[in-house]
């Protein structure tokens, strides 16, 4: 939820999260992805809902040399890829209070 509100504010374009119960999700992905994929995915997310990617790590620093990003920093550099903005995004947007990316996932208002 977090990141859904600092993608809108990047963008300038008001989000919504809606948390999707574990079979819609695998219905999303199996629209893009293989049934081996899209379970591996669905299971990575279920597992980070439960937390397992919680814990940080020296990993970007150890593998490349470099400080970590922040989210926010990586979908300004990013915010092309998710096409023009539009509206100021606002604070009063409302979020679901439980998900992980792949159980849930931001509409564009």
């Amino acid at each position: 939820m977090e990141q859904v509100e600092q993608l809108a504010e990047v963008l300038g374009r008001r989000l919504r999260f809606e948390e999707m119960e574990p079979p819609q999700a695998r219905a999303a992905l199996l629209r893009r992805h293989s049934g081996s994929m899209a379970d591996a995915l669905l299971d990575s997310a279920l597992r980070q809902k439960a937390g397992s990617k919680a814990q940080v790590l020296d990993t970007v620093r150890a593998v490349t040399g470099g400080e970590p990003r922040s989210f926010r920093s990586w979908a300004q550099e990013h915010a092309g890829a998710f096409g023009p903005a539009r509206e100021q995004a606002t604070r009063s947007t409302k979020f679901s209070e439980r998900g992980s990316p792949l159980t849930g996932h931001a509409v564009s208002l």
